[in-house]
Formats: C-alpha cells, sequence, structure tokens
C-alpha cells in the first residue's frame, strides 16, 4: 500500500496524460454514440408508430365513411318500403285482393296496435287464410314480391278438418310504415 501512495504523489508523465486523455475519449465517444444511437432507434420506432396509427386513422376514416353510405341507401330502400299510415287500409286490401289471393280464402285480417323497433314505426298484422299447402306458399312467395315491406314472424298451420287438404294458416307479420312530414 506504501509504493501506490508514492505512485500516485508523483506527477504523471507526459505518456501517462496522453494515455489517460486517449482512454477517457475513446470512453466519452462510446457513450456518447450508444446514447445517440438508441434516442435515434427510439425516435425511429416513435416514427414508425406515428405512421402505423396514421394509416389505422385512414382506414378508419374510410371503413366509417362506406358505413356511412351503406346506412344512406338501407334509410332509402326502407323509405322505398314503407307505406304511410293513410295507405293501411290500400295495403290491407291489396293483401286480401283475389289476384294476391287467387286459390285461397281469407278468413280474417287484423291490424294490431302500432310499435315501434329503433327510429322504424310498424304495424303487427295478423291474417288467416285456409287452402291448400301449395296454395299458401304460392301466396307467400306473392306476398315476398310486393312492393311493401311485409315481413313474416309467424306462421301457424292447422288442419281445417281431419279428413280434408285444406288447412288454416295464420300469418303473423309487421308493416313497417312512415309518417308524411307535409
Amino acid at each position: 500500500m506504501g509504493r501506490l501512495k508514492s505512485y500516485l504523489k508523483k506527477k504523471p508523465t507526459v505518456r501517462e496524460w496522453v494515455l489517460f486523455s486517449c482512454v477517457l475519449l475513446v470512453g466519452f465517444i462510446v457513450l456518447s454514440r450508444s446514447y445517440i444511437f438508441s434516442e435515434m432507434s427510439t425516435q425511429k420506432l416513435l416514427v414508425n408508430e406515428l405512421e402505423m396509427l396514421n394509416r389505422q386513422k385512414e382506414a378508419v376514416a374510410l371503413i366509417v365513411k362506406s358505413q356511412v353510405k351503406r346506412e344512406r341507401r338501407v334509410d332509402m330502400q326502407l323509405q322505398k318500403m314503407r307505406i304511410q299510415e293513410s295507405e293501411m287500409p290500400e295495403f290491407v286490401s291489396m293483401l286480401s285482393s283475389p289476384l294476391v289471393l287467387q286459390r285461397l280464402n281469407l278468413v280474417s285480417i287484423q291490424l294490431k296496435e302500432k310499435k315501434e323497433e329503433g327510429k322504424l314505426p310498424y304495424k303487427r298484422v295478423v291474417m288467416k287464410v285456409t287452402g291448400s299447402y301449395k296454395s299458401l306458399s304460392d301466396y307467400l312467395k306473392r306476398l315476398r314480391k310486393l312492393p311493401v315491406s311485409f315481413l313474416v314472424d309467424k306462421l301457424d298451420i292447422t288442419p281445417v278438418k281431419k279428413s280434408s287438404l285444406k288447412v288454416l294458416m295464420a300469418i303473423h307479420g309487421r308493416v313497417y310504415e312512415y309518417k308524411n312530414k307535409t
């Protein structure tokens, strides 16, 4: 320990100063470069993440735009398919017309209370008709071709008599309507 103290008390030589300075300089360069590179890589990561977020934002904007267009198109189609309250008697006469019924006998048509599904008002309709299975099937096909949105919720089919081929079909459905804003 005594030698170390005496060695440290001596004044360093020029060679030792140069060597010590070079070690300090190399250490400083290595540390500063690693810090700079880590900052640059962090900056690159942040830039890449920002670019990815911008691409995602653009994709979401396109999705929202296409969804809005689709909703407008669906609204226009629904508007075409719905009927006004004042047209409800015409709709009932359309359902019960001989051209639509053809070989069926209409037993009854009932318009139930008005309800809403979201913002769409509708009325429940219960129709009872009798006829053969084939004519009932054809009637449902003709209902699908009507220019009005008549959605069938439930069908109840029961035989009229045990020995007869005729059946009674109760059609539970909905008719969407709109209010005229004039």
